[in-house]
């Protein structure tokens, strides 16, 4: 474009005055920490490099003070650095020392620093005047960790107990900041060294305050005193350890008598497998620049440098308060070489990587009459990517697998039940640890025939049991594959009994298990949805109820079972899935009082556009397809939505075991609510997870042992994430009856209702 100069490769050039800023380098070049110095220095000048090399708005330099690896000469450096040489940002700080006895100059002129070294949790402490920043992981990082696992167990009445120092200190207030509001019973503290007594007072102080569980942070000395000690008090608790007590040899710091009080204690230690993806090509090219391979620090002291410098383009300014009013905002997700850098209020960056502990009983290996422990690594967690399960290496192998309408009418669903799923096999995993789960995903297209291949190609890949279909189209597709097989499949959302009641032909209540149907379904049938629908109309006071379905088998099978419920409809169509003009079937119902809509989302949402559009005031109550969140990015208006209720298959709080674990684990791992058939997707996956470990003898589970004995045994009474499960052995299907009244409003989606068999419909 005019005015614009560009280089022989096509990149502007700047031609303006170019503006020189100084960064200060406080390096230990002497002392004890002078072996820090070299790859501080060489990945310090490295960045400036890269910067300088990127733009020409800036030339940054480096200038250099060596603080001799003492606080005392902190002072003096800062000063120096920015009265003497004017640096705009400062980079270092070896220790806790030079940072908190050399950043009154920096506050007094507002110049960020940023640490590659500091972990311990008392920087938190010092007055920095948010000025303070560091790219790596604080040491009570884990305090993050503690509120996942308190999360995962639902624990209330938690008793924080700390070691009253830097680390202690920090640990606990971030532990207070992010874990529920309220489930905090007390916050206790004990001193460094402490007595025997002192450790009995704190623990007699969580007693009296009403706690239940604790949380400890504190060194693994003191953690192995504390714990049996708790114990004796609070034999039921649920304890989660620091990191400094997550470690394999930590069990031998607790007496043998009593070390069985460690038994199911939790932690997690900052995993050493995580890689960043920047690694690799960064050691490289540190070795071709310097001959030798790059230290530890070398690449979040490079990350401190590249931050700083791209701050100071951001703030467009060389003014230290501009600078650092930039650096969150180059510090949100900022991919560094050490890995993700996301800074929070206090200047702290997320560890990566978590290993996720537990200690097990490991037998009585040395012969002495007392049990041995083993601390079992069960998985990883993050901030950013959630929770997964790591496998015992000496874990048996075994293959799930799904039918999933990935592509197809019902592909809008598909997401949110494979991460059903597949948080259902971390659950197997970590639950048990003699067989190593995993999936393996085949697309029915949404058909019969699409169903009928992918159920194929499962059985090739020699999967032990699936999950799914989604449909009774897609079952009967699968069916005879399944069945010549000996292959079981559970479904989460199949409605219509067609499917179901074909596979069972023939069982009654006496009927022997060679003769159980390859078909299950954990979902309340048809039966149900009608129940509940009816209630809901009925409590409404419609009288004039008119009912649009697409012509899909389950969609019809309630609408049939809801025509001959209801004492008389004002209207009664089916369409064709795919349909997209409904306004003929719209101006049909201009004399009914309400209407039952009982479509998938897209076609569902052109009739919520099409009822809109001719300013029908008529009540729409939806099936359950459309209570999922899918509809909020297929509805061409969100006002569409407004006023729109309906019934769905709902989680019976009372009696599931993992419905508070699938959210929380579930917005953690996908930044998103749970969709309207993720629970039930769950349940089936750990109903056949747990059938095949059942099934096993002698190494060698069967899938026709899961059907047979697998299945019936593990599906009764099963607390799993929507409520109990008990599968008929007569007939295959679930005694599940709850389902929720949803409304939609503004956007979201909220329950203002339940209706369950026994209990009939509630308004909440």
């Amino acid at each position: 474009p005019s005015g614009i100069t560009v280089d022989e490769t096509g990149c502007e050039v700047f031609t303006g005055t170019v503006t020189e800023v100084k960064i200060g380098l406080l390096t230990p070049r002497t002392g004890d920490n002078s072996h820090l110095s070299e790859g501080l220095e060489n990945a310090v000048q490295m960045a400036i490099d890269d910067i300088n090399s990127a733009q020409s708005a800036y030339d940054f330099s480096v200038v250099y003070y060596d603080t001799e690896s003492v606080g005392s000469k902190a002072n003096v450096a800062t000063w120096s650095l920015i009265e003497g040489d004017g640096v705009s940002g400062i980079i270092g700080g070896s220790n806790m020392g030079i940072i908190q006895n050399g950043v009154a100059k920096p506050i007094e002129h507002q110049i960020p620093i940023i640490t590659p070294f500091i972990t311990s949790g008392g920087l938190d402490e010092i007055n920095d005047d948010g000025l303070v920043w560091r790219v790596v992981p604080s040491d009570s990082d884990d305090a993050n960790a503690a509120s996942m696992w308190s999360n995962v167990y639902e624990l209330n009445n938690v008793a924080m107990i700390h070691v009253d120092n830097g680390f202690g200190r920090s640990f606990a207030s971030t532990y207070s900041a992010v874990y529920t509001s309220g489930a905090i019973c007390a916050t206790l503290s004990f001193p460094t060294n402490p007595t025997d007594a002192e450790l009995t007072s704190v623990r007699n102080d969580a007693v009296n305050a009403g706690c239940e569980h604790a949380v400890i942070a504190a060194d693994d000395t003191d953690t192995a005193r504390l714990i049996p000690k708790i114990k004796d008090s609070m034999s039921e608790a649920r304890v989660v350890i620091s990191h400094q007590s997550a470690y394999a040899e930590f069990p031998e710091l607790v007496p043998a008598q009593v070390r069985e009080k460690l038994l199911g204690v939790v932690g997690a230690n900052m995993s050493t497998e995580w890689t960043s993806p920047l690694q690799n090509q960064f050691d490289s090219d540190y070795l071709a620049s310097y001959g030798s391979d790059a230290p530890s620090h070398a690449g979040p002291s490079y990350d401190a440098a590249m931050i700083l410098v791209q701050a100071v383009i951001q703030a467009g300014s060389s003014t230290g308060s501009d600078i650092n009013a930039a650096i969150p905002t180059i510090g949100d997700n900022y991919a560094g070489i050490g890995g993700t850098i996301t800074f929070d209020a206090k200047g702290n960056t997320p560890a990566m990587m978590f290993d996720l502990v537990q200690y097990q009983d490991d037998g009585d290996k040395d012969n002495d009459g007392l049990m041995d422990l083993s601390v079992e690594e069960m998985g990883y967690w993050s901030v950013w990517d959630g929770i997964s399960s790591q496998c015992r290496a000496s874990a048996s192998p075994m293959v799930i697998g799904m039918l999933s309408p990935r592509t197809g009418i019902h592909s809008a669903y598909a997401l949110g039940e494979e991460n059903g799923v597949q948080l259902g096999v971390e659950l197997l995993n970590i639950n048990q640890r003699g067989m190593c789960f995993s999936l393996t995903v085949a697309d029915t297209q949404s058909t019969e025939s699409g169903a009928a291949s992918a159920m194929q190609a499962l059985v090739n890949a020699g999967v032990m049991g699936v999950i799914g279909p989604h449909s009774t189209e897609e079952a009967l597709g699968a069916l005879p594959i399944a069945e010549s097989n000996k292959v079981s499949m559970i479904s989460f959302a199949m409605f219509s009994d067609e499917a179901i009641d074909s596979a069972w032909d023939g069982c009654d209540i006496g009927c022997l298990p060679s003769d159980y149907g390859y078909l299950w379904r954990v979902a309340p049938g048809q039966e149900h949805h009608v129940s509940a629908i009816s209630a809901y109309i009925s409590n409404g006071g419609y009288s004039n109820v008119a009912i649009l379905h697409d012509d899909g088998k389950d969609h019809t099978a309630i609408a049939n079972g809801l025509e001959s419920a209801l004492s008389s409809t004002c209207s009664v169509q089916s369409f064709s899935i795919g349909t997209s003009d409904f306004s003929s079937e719209i101006s049909a119902l201009s004399n009914c009082d309400a209407v039952v809509i009982l479509a998938e989302n897209v076609d569902g949402a052109n009739v919520l556009s099409e009822i809109h559009n001719q300013s029908l005031g008529i009540a729409k109550i939806g099936g359950h397809a459309m209570g999922d969140l899918v509809m909020l990015s297929t509805v061409s208006d969100e006002a569409h939505l407004e006023n729109f209720t309906g019934i769905r298959m709902g989680i019976d709080h009372d009696l599931a075991e993992f419905d508070h674990e699938l959210k929380y684990v579930y917005m953690m791992n996908y930044k998103t609510e749970v969709p309207s058939y993720t629970a039930w997707a769950g349940d089936a996956t750990l109903v056949m997870g747990t059938a095949v470990v059942l099934s096993d003898v002698n190494g060698n589970p069967s899938s026709q042992r899961v059907n047979e004995l697998g299945i019936p045994s593990a599906a009764e009474e099963y607390a799993g994430c929507s409520g109990e499960i008990n599968l008929s052995i007569s007939t295959g299907k679930a005694s599940h009856t709850t389902f929720d009244v949803y409304s939609w409003g503004s956007g979201t989606i909220t329950e203002i209702g339940k209706w369950r068999l026994d209990l009939g419909l509630v308004m909440f």
